[in-house]
């Protein structure tokens, strides 16, 4: 397995939870908020995985879906949605993003998180 160098988290929140975080171990972790800001960071860096937060509507997440695919120019880079547990709701697009996708969550462990990377990277 290789472990993700760049990582850009998509959230509307200005920290990440502990949870992410500890996650994450020594990966770069970039964050954007909007999709101007997802496309500068894709522009700027070599990013091996995208991380968008399900407190977007779903309308947002479509563009930022979007801009990940405009700047995927080999292949699509692979995208996780990360379910915020405590909301009564979550909403993102269901794709397959061509076996790209998975989900994450606060009770994701590290053996599955490792696993997420194992089959995405």
């Amino acid at each position: 397995m290789s472990a993700p160098q760049v990582i850009i988290v998509v959230d509307p929140n200005p920290a990440l939870p502990s949870w992410q975080t500890q996650l994450y171990g020594s990966a770069t972790v970039l964050r954007a908020s909007s999709e101007f800001e997802l496309r500068q960071l894709l522009n700027q860096h070599s990013a091996s995985l995208v991380i968008i937060s399900t407190q977007f509507q779903p309308s947002k997440c479509l563009a930022f879906l979007t801009a990940l695919k405009d700047a995927s120019v080999a292949h699509l880079l692979p995208l996780l949605f990360s379910l915020d547990l405590t909301e009564a709701h979550a909403s993102f697009p269901l794709t397959n993003w061509g076996g790209k996708f998975g989900l994450i969550h606060s009770q994701t462990n590290q053996a599955e998180w490792s696993a997420l990377l194992n089959r995405l990277l």
